[in-house]
């Protein structure tokens, strides 16, 4: 929740490409493969088998990886400035925490972690399936092209807004001077296989939260069904002696907290209310859920002065008080896509208490500037990859009284 109202497309199609362009075009690399498939014998590939056998294995992936390359290269040519760009300083970041910090990692799973540490790499992955049916006579050429430029515009997308997401939060990482890191091990549906299920009364259970644990390093691994809405992750800052929390990827909590710690809760139901977010639970007839995607941030940060008082973001029932929201604006024109008003619904309804921030990849055009003035409750900032411009929010996490 809270990324896809302002995603954008990252990624751009070029025209008529030439061989000077790229180190091989697609259909040339493509030709290659295929020439190669039907002057070995021994290969037998087809809808309903796969035959490679060894001795011809190893030149057979390297001609079906520099196909899946090409394609990447000419369909996507923003990975090969943006994506590079991103990947470095998000890498820079990442190894600036481990040795300043003294924590031995940062994780990152899934596709996110490919395209981050190679971001032509992570996009030709989702390519394998498409390519493989291609050359089985699966599909014809066009129909792949198309089918694997609209996959690739969608991942790229997605994966560079939620890198640059992961950069910014790297960022406010760095800037606390992170001692000590925490995270809460909530319970997921791989633990209780009921939960989530349609025959489950969201809410109905009530349980006791878990503690913050103590962890050699961060991670922003997130389950995507779970008890309670726990931090992505927490740490002691160095610098002001307080405790962070910073959440992403906002869901709905599925059980209810038997005690929640003292600090500033919203009634989640009265949120629901005063901005019509009522829904019909679809597979439970006469039982409601509630969609909060349009009063949530694409980040919130939190702070106290004992860390067992962030060990959750939001039960069924309450959600805590942010101190400060932000919204991720990782392209040019972003303004444009979306409505003044929705924007500021997503960044204030919670009410942080310390306001809240549009941070732009990008320098933000006159007319966001206008739109969006600094006033006290919502500021807008260019921050690019420059660490330091993080610092009028930083500069803020200071645990309340």
């Amino acid at each position: 929740m809270g990324s896809s109202w302002v995603a954008t497309k990252a990624v751009a199609t070029i025209e008529k490409p030439t061989a000077d362009t790229y180190d091989i075009l697609w259909r040339d690399a493509y030709t290659t493969l295929i020439q190669f498939i039907d002057a070995t014998p021994s290969i037998d590939i087809s809808p309903n088998k796969t035959v490679l056998p060894e001795d011809v294995r190893g030149e057979f992936y390297r001609l079906f990886d520099a196909a899946r390359t090409a394609f990447v290269k000419e369909n996507c040519p923003a990975v090969l400035s943006h994506g590079l760009e991103l990947s470095q300083q998000y890498k820079a970041m990442q190894t600036k925490i481990i040795s300043d910090s003294g924590l031995d990692s940062v994780e990152i799973t899934g596709d996110l972690s490919w395209f981050l540490k190679d971001p032509v790499d992570g996009l030709r992955r989702f390519l394998f399936n498409p390519l493989s049916k291609l050359i089985a006579n699966q599909m014809e050429i066009l129909e792949f092209e198309q089918m694997a430029s609209d996959r690739l515009s969608s991942a790229c997308a997605t994966l560079f807004r939620e890198g640059y997401k992961n950069w910014v939060a790297l960022g406010i990482i760095q800037r606390l001077m992170p001692g000590k890191s925490y995270r809460t091990p909530a319970i997921d549906n791989t633990q209780d296989v009921i939960m989530g299920e349609g025959h489950e009364n969201p809410g109905g259970h009530i349980g006791d939260i878990p503690l913050p644990q103590e962890m050699p390093g961060f991670s922003f691994e997130q389950p995507l069904i779970v008890s309670f809405i726990v931090p992505v992750l927490a740490l002691h800052s160095q610098r002001t002696s307080a405790f962070v929390a910073l959440h992403t990827n906002f869901r709905e909590a599925e059980w209810t907290a038997r005690e929640r710690p003292e600090m500033e809760w919203l009634d989640i139901g009265a949120l629901k209310t005063e901005y019509h977010l009522l829904k019909l639970r679809p597979d439970l007839v006469k039982k409601e859920w509630y969609e909060l995607e349009p009063i949530l941030p694409d980040m919130a940060l939190y702070t106290a002065s004992d860390v067992n008082n962030l060990s959750m973001i939001a039960d069924f029932k309450y959600m805590l008080r942010p101190d400060i929201n932000i919204a991720i604006m990782d392209s040019a024109g972003w303004e444009e896509k979306v409505a003044p008003e929705d924007l500021k619904r997503r960044l204030l309804a919670l009410n942080p208490r310390h306001g809240a921030f549009i941070i732009c990849r990008e320098e933000p055009s006159p007319e966001a500037v206008t739109t969006y003035g600094n006033t006290d409750s919502l500021k807008l900032i260019h921050v690019g990859f420059d660490e330091s411009a993080l610092e009028t929010v930083v500069s803020l996490l200071t645990p309340s009284s």
